[in-house]
């Protein structure tokens, strides 16, 4: 999350250092998030919900490349886990070598992310913005939305179902976001369909569908 918020501010500050203010920003590839992620949600504007925040407060951690004396006191295992379900864990959800923050570590507080990102320019999904147009003339596109029925009013429904599908994961995690210039709103003016679920069974790479594990995202813009 404060990895997106420093792209954004850093990708806006190259433009202005080339004095190129009225160009737009894109920012696309694998950002590891979903649209129910707290760091969509503050990247393309939305405030986070109650269940979001707490999804924030274990990632306020000092790690021990910091703070080496943290390695003094570590568990044998990850907290609240067994040894026998240590294989189990989902190791982007574990949290090694760190401990909680404190106040003198100086960590920005979530009121504080949440103030941050509202001071940096807001992203706009090109696939989230397409495929809403597109299904308002008609399209049938599979949708996250449709998939994991996020809260009404929320951004994010309109991204595809799935951007990776493979044996073992299945999720939408690739976007290409872009940031207008300051005085003219851009649209998307075409798009590659995404994929069914039929058609990524039972896992991608895939002859004829794709070469990778993730799905290509192709759209067209313009200002």
């Amino acid at each position: 999350m404060r990895g997106s918020g420093i792209m954004i501010r850093e990708a806006a500050a190259f433009r202005d250092k080339l004095s190129v203010a009225h160009w737009p920003c894109v920012l696309a590839g694998d950002f590891n998030f979903t649209p129910s992620d707290p760091a969509y949600s503050l990247a393309i504007g939305d405030d986070l919900l109650p269940e979001q925040e707490q999804i924030v407060h274990p990632s306020r951690v000092v790690h021990s490349s910091l703070d080496p004396s943290v390695l003094l006191n570590l568990p044998a295992t990850p907290i609240g886990a067994d040894e026998d379900d240590v294989e189990a864990v989902d190791p982007d959800r574990v949290i090694t070598n760190a401990r909680p923050a404190k106040p003198e570590d100086g960590l920005l507080t979530i009121p504080e992310i949440v103030a941050w990102f509202r001071k940096l320019p807001r992203l706009r999904s090109a696939y989230s913005d397409g495929i809403a147009a597109a299904r308002g003339h008609g399209y049938d596109l599979p949708t996250f939305g449709t998939r994991a029925q996020p809260p009404t009013g929320r951004r994010g429904s309109e991204e595809p179902e799935y951007t990776s599908y493979t044996y073992y994961w299945k999720f939408s995690a690739d976007y290409i976001f872009f940031i207008d210039p300051p005085t003219i709103s851009g649209s998307v003016t075409g798009l590659l369909a995404p994929l069914t679920t039929a058609e990524l069974e039972p896992g991608i790479p895939k002859l004829g569908v794709s070469g990778s594990d993730h799905t290509v995202l192709v759209t067209e813009l313009n200002w």
